[in-house]
């Protein structure tokens, strides 16, 4: 495996100087439109669309995953597996507004 120097070293200046620029320039300019508010609008939506998809196929999968386990076709670890996972998923927007409020809960979803 050939490791290409280049690249890494791009990379790490890169990263440099994204952490060198001040937080301003990436901040929203004094209650004016930043570059990164219709990015996060979309993300946003793109969240709460793709969270009900997986919604929706993991419920499906739940319930016939079940019935297979029931009748032994499949093992209940793995049912277990997919129920944990959903679950994941759906607490996972209560966990980052718990962390990014400080340890308080916030009732707005995905905050930019």
């Amino acid at each position: 495996m050939k490791i290409n120097y280049w690249r890494i070293l791009a990379v790490v200046l890169v990263a440099a100087l994204a952490l060198v620029v001040p937080v301003d320039v990436w901040a929203a300019g004094g209650g004016g439109s930043g570059p990164f508010d219709a990015l996060c609008g979309r993300v946003d939506i793109a969240w709460d669309k793709g969270r009900k998809i997986v919604y929706i196929i993991g419920g499906i999968a739940a319930l016939s995953l079940g019935v297979l386990a029931f009748f032994g076709r499949f093992k209940w670890t793995t049912f277990f597996a997919l129920v944990g996972g959903i679950f994941v998923i759906a607490i996972f927007d209560q966990i980052l507004q718990y962390a990014g409020a400080g340890g308080t809960y916030s009732e707005s979803s995905l905050a930019c």
